[in-house]
């Protein structure tokens, strides 16, 4: 019998009027998917087999009558060698996401569509996806895979489809992923491509991350936003935030220009639901091209310090 070597799914429905319970929607399905897999295997599938998922940019970002499928669009099961063909299919044909009593995946789907009067909150559904962390793997969502792809929106509109058009970059970037995650290969390169440390020095805040040397596309952009409070307890809400500008880059750091006197309580980049134009983000690993994620932290930076992320 045939087992598992990885899986991504497609998954397609609406999280617009719940998007924080994403993350726990995931984590269960998976759970529950790894849970079956393995079973009706006969145990010859891993119980931790690898997932990936993919973030997919907006179809339309001008046009406000559209339907958007962002966040949610994999590919396909990977079958393992075998010498033996699998002889039933049918036990596979099972509902594994349905929702058990208790269960957070109640009345819930894995993807967002258009919320209606312009509010489609895109971007918490992408923050969500990773269980608020910002990447995968995490401690809530182990072996699971996530490639990043709000730089590539497709600007033709579709009645059969809501994914991207760029398919080819898509799995280009689910397969890096993949190779470290469910491999362990990292010849192609890491692909986190989040924040090591933060420092502030008086006006400049400096950025580490953990990508490596990095490829800093553009510094023309509103993708940094700073949090400008008069307390070091401020945390703002999703309009307070102010936007700063990149005042250069060297190897894994990235400087950024400190807009406000007081406290910077916070720090978010790509923060929206239409964060950039074609494979033009700011930050790019160098290895292997892949878009630094959307974060947000709501941290507190002192003057003259170094906080590890």
């Amino acid at each position: 019998m045939s087992s598992l070597y990885d899986v991504s799914v497609c998954i397609g429905g609406s999280n617009r009027d719940n998007p924080s319970k994403y993350g726990c929607s995931l984590k269960e399905m998976v759970g529950e998917w790894r849970t079956k897999w393995f079973e009706e295997t006969n145990e010859q599938t891993a119980e931790k087999f690898a997932f990936g998922q993919v973030q997919i940019a907006n179809s339309e970002p001008d046009i406000e009558d559209v339907v958007n499928y962002p966040d949610v669009r994999t590919m396909i099961a990977t079958p393992a060698q075998s010498d033996s063909p699998l002889e039933d299919m049918d036990s596979f044909r099972k509902q594994w996401g349905r929702p058990t009593p208790g269960s957070c995946l109640y009345s819930l789907h894995l993807a967002p569509g258009n919320k209606g009067e312009n509010e489609r909150d895109i971007h918490l559904v992408r923050w969500y996806q990773t269980h608020e962390y910002g990447y995968t793997p995490n401690d809530d969502l182990n072996n699971i895979f996530t490639a990043v792809a709000m730089d590539l929106p497709s600007y033709q509109k579709t009645t059969v489809s809501p994914y991207t058009l760029h398919l080819r970059q898509v799995a280009e970037r689910l397969s890096l992923g993949a190779y470290q995650v469910a491999y362990g290969d990292q010849s192609e390169g890491r692909f986190k491509g989040f924040p090591y440390t933060i420092s502030r020095m008086d006006s400049i805040l400096a950025i580490e991350y953990d990508l490596g040397t990095l490829d800093v596309r553009t510094t023309d952009t509103d993708n940094f936003e700073l949090c400008c409070a008069a307390d070091q307890g401020t945390i703002c809400g999703e309009n307070d935030w102010t936007t700063t500008s990149i005042l250069s880059s060297d190897g894994n750091f990235v400087l950024l220009l400190i807009p406000c006197s007081n406290h910077v309580t916070g720090l978010r980049y790509s923060w929206h639901d239409y964060p950039c134009d074609f494979e033009f983000c700011p930050i790019y690993s160098s290895e292997n091209s892949l878009p630094a994620p959307a974060f947000v932290l709501n941290e507190h930076f002192p003057n003259r310090a170094t906080i590890d992320v």
